[in-house]
């Protein structure tokens, strides 16, 4: 990705708690060319959560997600039956709605379509929101305060592996909560920084990102967060994807060459097994939790 130099950055405090007495947890690699080389990842001693600062800011984030980034793209979807090892819940009721923020290209939304959702979808990319119109998705570009979803309640709302991307999370989750329907739940899967594939790989892992991804989330700061925005987790989840790890093993490989880990988790038998083991341990680099609001 070519990076702009020119972009404007900022420095932040805890997006979960404002605390301001982070401790720095990774100096990210230098970027060629890239003036930012010195970003690094700060972990608050509060609520645990670990974020990028600096980070780019609203103004400009938009830069970093091109128009062949892979969850906006068309050639990117897959079969329903094979789409998203996540939340994949059968509808309470008939006619149950369900919302998946920052839907992307609505591969997502035709699994849960074919369960028997009633399906809608928001996300920021005109490129994505054209992507899942063709499939056939009703999905729309905005927020929550998007006029056809403003005064609508969902059974259900999703969002996956979105919250890390953004700048004011507890803005989005009190939204979303305040969209919930009677007994209505939100799912939420984001990466997991305490996850096995992190130790082995550090900054060549997955889920670093860097620059999209501005939070690092492990259970207890996940927790926290929905704590804050007024929601009460129900369940936890570790979701393997053997596929994180082979493309975490495989930029290790780049970056560094030979490495016994990096060899291992790079094979596809292998990686299955190690993502196997990882989900017996609770150290998979996906969590998963579902949450109601708070009585």
């Amino acid at each position: 990705m070519s990076l702009d130099l020119t972009a404007d950055w900022e420095k932040t405090n805890c997006p979960g708690c404002q605390c301001n007495r982070g401790f720095v947890f990774l100096n990210l690699k230098p970027n060629a060319g890239h003036e930012q080389s010195h970003s690094q990842l700060i972990r608050c001693p509060d609520c645990q959560l670990i974020f990028l600062s600096p980070r780019p800011n609203r103004n400009i984030i938009g830069q970093f997600y091109s128009d062949d980034y892979a969850p906006h793209q068309a050639n990117k979807i897959k079969h329903h039956k094979k789409s998203s090892k996540e939340f994949s819940s059968p509808p309470p009721r008939v006619h149950a709605k369900l919302l998946d923020y920052g839907c992307g290209n609505g591969t997502f939304l035709l699994k849960m379509r074919a369960l028997g959702w009633e399906v809608t979808g928001l996300d920021s990319s005109a490129n994505a929101i054209a992507v899942a119109n063709a499939a056939g998705i009703k999905a729309l570009r905005g927020d929550f305060d998007h006029p056809e979803v403003a005064e609508l309640k969902f059974d259900c709302i999703t969002i996956r592996q979105v919250l890390e991307h953004l700048h004011n999370p507890i803005e989005t989750l009190i939204n979303a909560r305040k969209h919930l329907a009677t007994k209505g739940k939100i799912s939420i899967s984001v990466p997991n920084i305490e996850s096995l594939p992190f130790r082995w790989y550090q900054e060549d892992w997955l889920g670093i990102d860097f620059p999209r991804h501005l939070l690092f989330f492990n259970p207890t700061s996940l927790e926290s967060m929905l704590r804050k925005a007024g929601l009460k987790v129900q369940e936890i989840r570790h979701i393997r994807h053997s596929s994180w790890l082979r493309e975490s093993a495989s930029n290790a490989l780049k970056a560094k060459g030979f490495g016994f880990k990096r060899w291992l988790g790079s094979r596809k038998l292998s990686s299955s097994l190690i993502s196997l083991w990882a989900g017996l341990t609770n150290q998979c680099d996906c969590i998963q939790v579902l949450a109601v609001e708070e009585d």
